[in-house]
């Protein structure tokens, strides 16, 4: 939305082009919110609830009793966790189990109801989240770190919430409901939300495990040690979530738990983080974070975190000393800087191919060499961003997703030469290795089964249309298999709580042999062309480093020692060379080093990975009051009470009323009122009611709307009275221009895909239904008896049927998180009895011309036709505040038709990039944005007929971060080239596409 010379310029209003809106109105928000949360929850899955004081866990039904065990134990864990943080939350807390992604994540929100999502997909061995046998319990405790920090609200905010509910708030007055009545834990900086939940996990791991959390693990410990070797331990207002810096999480995550880690090391033993929380959810003032501390320890956070920041450098240059203290590995960086980077596979003596993501545009597969660091390697995507392994003859194997970004795609594996590929058949495979073999290829993988379980499967003899696969016995869990040359056998990765162990075993299992054993982590095994030593990497000293492991001898040695670490040391087929995934701090990278044993170190320096911080105990400050209140003593329950039989989860059983809040969109067309949001705890229903009176002549206006998101295609239903004001289209006898104003009333139900606004990509639905439009009589009122000129009003009912397709393309990256590259689209037809048909298009495309400048170039273009009659309300228009857009600069209207012909051509560019947070506040200023641009538009009576009007312009945006919100307020100036020829200044709410 813009405002031009001081008038309201909305889109063009028929509100089909946006129904969604009109079915959502103000949980606009809550869709917004809960998209990459609630949109995990699968269609067409239904679901079981088991009941617990304080707590529902709804699972998929086909895995309820697997997941019972998980469930019970995860009751237990909560009933632990608040009597530690002495709060028993009022409202009924939901977890939901689910297993749609092949990889493990988690969310939580206690607005507008407490809920906990776990997917119980494994986190990867590389990654930070990898715990090796416990990741549904340890991302559960996270969650709950969450959780019992946000839903408790006192005093005056207590009470409003109480008459409000939890609010999610989508225009200002909702917005100022939802800053007085939320719980005030909830607007705290993201890093401290992050510090907290990952503290939490810590904090409760069992000590005698092999996984600690990631307070404790070698990859968070990692990031640390590198920032401090390059004198670049973040300070307080660089801790911002949307500040990407590292491959596993981000600055939030890592100094949020740095500072957390070593509050309990300061004050732990008296004054613990559940303390801490407590005074800090009982600041009045929303966004008062840094007086929170004062209570409890006595110092404001700033204080503090500085404490903390010095004590990470001192404890991390201690390590580096360490590490020092034995040669150290030169690794050359082939790759460029701030780049992920999976394990690579060699195609010959001089390139590698692996999978690549730049942090301006979408991962591919590509092959490198000491010439060549990033080349395209057959222009294959690596959504999945896993190992590469060399089958020989120039063939590679791999594990990809599908289709990329689809969060419902299952991993395949894929082999290809870069020209050619092929698909073996199965789902849920992961980590694939295959050898040729006369009637195709022996293929061994993990597959995942579903309810967080996984198998090492062997396909023998697989094509790209037949693939039988069979299940290799394994203990713990299966990682990383591969083939031994020459004699078909295997080797994999196990894990479970005593650590990880390397296996060699036949391929039905037989014959097993360990070959190896850590407290920690092994990645990526890979024979050399022999068959006699595997290499691969390990963090058993604390740091992860190439090693390998000698059959004959069994021993495994040292390959590296490096101040970062190790995902991966892959022998060269000659036995030469040793390509290398290593880390400095700019991130991971690939590098290839001679293989020579004479240079490998003979021992590595064990670093210590401390929990809490290594510091010595803090005096409470002069202003701490209070009675002490220790940090817990994990770990949390293995096990807990047992419960009855599920029940089958229905959405309108689960139907509450969620929040009601004052707003300014009771309708999507706008006015003053209320409105009240209902859900269930799924979301697959959504029901809305609002009522109110419209901004321009004061009539009631209102809305119900259902939308049922359970399965797909969904249901939708819609009724609704909207006030429309067509802005100065009566020109009277007295020379004045006077609005036109109608009410409309509306039913309409709807079939289709993405109703609730869950699907990023592709949205397509029916709709059918009834309008009714009738004059405003106030209005009327202030030219009757005049002579007036105009176009016709429809007036009376019409029946309609409404087709919608929509798509949207779109990649972030982490400088502008503008659109990067990609199309978007939207096209609906309409018929209408009696006012015949109507179609409309609009479609753009952002192009990258400098990605790592943020430069781009955008068009866009609109098409419109209709045969019906010429009535006020079916018209396009050009100019003035019924316009669909273009050309911006036209503040009056200038044409009107059947037909509508627009298109605009944009180069934007930042002017001023600083990316600066201030202090522990919610404000981060990230860029300044100029956009040039050149648009034009026409109506007529037939496509093709009409007078272009175009403008020549400029706009300047400020683009900045508010607590979780990103706003781009912006001026422009635009030159009309045609009409009066005038020039005209306007403000803008956002960008345009």
């Amino acid at each position: 939305m813009s405002f031009v010379c001081g008038q309201r310029r909305t889109p063009y209003a028929e509100r089909r082009t946006d129904i969604l809106r009109s079915c959502l109105l103000a949980a606009l928000g809550l869709t917004l919110a809960a998209e990459e949360g609630l949109g995990t929850f699968k269609p067409n899955v239904r679901y079981s609830t088991f009941d617990a004081p304080g707590v529902r866990i709804h699972v998929p039904a086909d895995r309820a009793a697997a997941l019972r065990p998980l469930v019970e134990r995860a009751v237990a864990v909560y009933a632990r966790m608040q009597a530690d943080a002495g709060w028993t939350p009022e409202r009924t807390l939901h977890l939901v189990l689910t297993d749609d992604e092949d990889a493990h994540n988690g969310f939580s929100t206690v607005v507008p109801l407490p809920l906990v999502n776990v997917q119980l997909g494994p986190a990867r061995p590389e990654s930070g989240l990898f715990t090796g046998e416990d990741e549904p319990i340890r991302t559960f405790v996270h969650e709950l770190g969450h959780h019992l920090s946000n839903d408790r609200n006192h005093g005056w905010r207590g009470r409003l919430e109480s008459v409000f509910g939890r609010v999610l708030p989508n225009e200002p007055l909702s917005l100022l409901v939802f800053l007085l009545s939320t719980p005030n834990h909830v607007l705290s900086p993201g890093f401290w939300h992050e510090g907290v939940a990952q503290w939490a996990e810590t904090a409760y791991a069992d000590p005698a495990s092999a996984w600690g959390g990631r307070g404790r693990d070698s990859l968070t410990h990692m990031a640390w040690r590198l920032d401090a070797a390059a004198g670049a331990v973040a300070p307080a207002d660089e801790w911002r979530l949307a500040y990407e810096r590292w491959p596993y999480g981000n600055r939030a995550y890592l100094y949020g738990l740095a500072y957390t880690r070593w509050l309990s090391g300061a004050f732990g033993d008296r004054r613990g983080l559940w303390r801490v929380v407590e005074d800090q959810g009982r600041l009045a003032t929303p966004f008062a974070f840094e007086a929170g501390s004062l209570a409890s320890l006595g110092y404001a956070h700033s204080t503090l975190i500085e404490r903390a920041r010095t004590a990470l450098q001192v404890e991390q240059e201690r390590a580096l000393a360490q590490i020092r203290s034995v040669a150290l590995t030169q690794v050359p960086r082939l790759t460029p800087p701030q780049w992920r980077v999976a394990a690579p596979a060699w195609q010959n003596d001089q390139a590698v191919v692996l999978a690549g993501d730049g942090p301006h545009g979408a991962p591919r597969l590509m092959r490198s060499t000491p010439d060549a660091p990033v080349a395209g390697f057959g222009g294959r995507p690596a959504w999945s961003m896993g190992g590469v392994r060399r089958i020989g003859d120039g063939w590679v194997a791999r594990a990809e997703a599908a289709v990329g970004g689809d969060r419902f795609a299952r991993s395949q594996i894929e082999l290809t030469d870069g020209r050619r590929t092929v698909l073996i058949p199965g789902e849920r495979l992961m980590q694939p290795d295959a050898r040729a073999v006369a009637q195709g290829w022996d293929v061994v993988a993990i597959q995942l089964v579903g309810a967080g379980e996984q198998h090492l499967v062997l396909a023998r003899s697989a094509t790209a249309s037949v693939a039988s696969w069979t299940v290799v016995p394994t203990t713990g869990r299966p990682w990383s298999p591969a083939f031994q040359p020459s004699t078909g056998s295997l080797c994999w990765v196990e894990t479970d709580r005593e650590g990880s162990r390397l296996v060699l075993a036949g391929p039905d299992g037989t014959d097993r042999r360990v070959l190896w054993q850590v407290r920690g982590r092994i990645l990526h095994p890979v024979w050399d062309a022999a068959g006699g030593r595997i290499f691969c990497a390990s963090d058993v000293s604390g740091v992860l480093n190439g090693w390998c492991v000698d059959l004959s001898s069994g021993q495994a040695r040292p390959v590296t020692n490096t101040l970062g670490g190790v995902l991966a040391v892959v022998p060269s087929p000659d036995g030469t060379r040793l390509a290398v995934i290593d880390h400095d701090a700019e991130g991971p990278f690939l590098g290839i080093v001679p293989l020579d044993p004479a240079s490998w170190p003979e021992r590595l320096p064990q670093v210590e990975l401390a929990w809490p911080a290594p510091v010595e105990r803090q005096p409470l400050g002069p202003e701490a009051t209070g009675a002490d209140r220790a940090d817990p003593a994990g770990p949390v329950p293995e096990a807990g009470p047992a419960l009855a039989e599920p029940v089958p989860y229905s959405g309108l059983r689960e139907l509450r009323l969620r929040f009601w809040t004052p707003t300014t969109m009771v309708v999507p067309e706008g006015g003053f009122g209320a409105v009240a949001v209902a859900t269930d705890a799924l979301l697959t229903h959504t029901v809305i009611a609002s009522a109110g009176r419209s901004f321009h002549e004061k009539t009631p206006v209102g809305l119900f709307s259902w939308t049922y998101n359970g399965w797909n295609p969904g249901l939708g239903l819609v009724v609704k009275r909207a006030e429309l004001d067509y802005n100065e289209q009566i020109l009277a006898s007295d020379g004045r221009l006077y609005d036109y104003d109608e009410t409309v009333d509306t039913i309409e139900g709807r079939i289709g895909y993405g109703l609730g606004g869950f699907r990023r990509r592709w949205q397509a639905w029916l709709a059918v239904g009834l309008d009714d439009h009738q004059p405003v009589d106030s209005a009327t009122d202030d030219y009757a008896g005049l002579t007036t000129a105009k176009p016709d009003p429809f007036v009376g009912s019409e029946r309609y049927v409404e087709a919608t397709i929509a798509y949207d393309d779109s990649l972030l990256f982490p400088t502008s998180y503008a659109r990067e590259d990609g199309p978007s689209l939207a096209l609906v037809a309409r018929a209408s009895d009696p006012r015949g048909n109507r179609l409309l298009g609009q479609a753009g495309y952002s192009f990258p011309v400098w990605p790592e400048q943020g430069h781009q170039v955008l068009v866009s273009g609109q098409l419109g036709w209709s045969d019906g009659p010429h009535d006020l309300q079916s018209r396009f228009w050009v100019g003035g505040d019924r316009a669909m857009g273009n050309p911006r600069g036209y503040p009056l209207t200038m044409a009107r038709g059947r037909t509508l012909e627009s298109w605009s051509a944009a180069y934007r560019l930042p002017v001023w990039r600083p990316f600066d947070g201030a202090g522990t506040t919610p404000w981060v200023t990230r860029q300044v944005v100029l956009e040039g641009f050149y648009d034009a538009a026409r109506c007529g009576d037939q496509l093709g007929e009409g007078f272009w009007f175009r403008s020549v312009g400029v706009e300047a945006h400020l683009e900045f971060e508010f607590w979780l919100a990103r706003f781009a307020p912006g001026v422009g100036v635009a030159r009309q080239v045609d009409g009066l020829e005038d020039t005209a200044g306007y403000l803008s709410l956002g960008f345009r596409w």
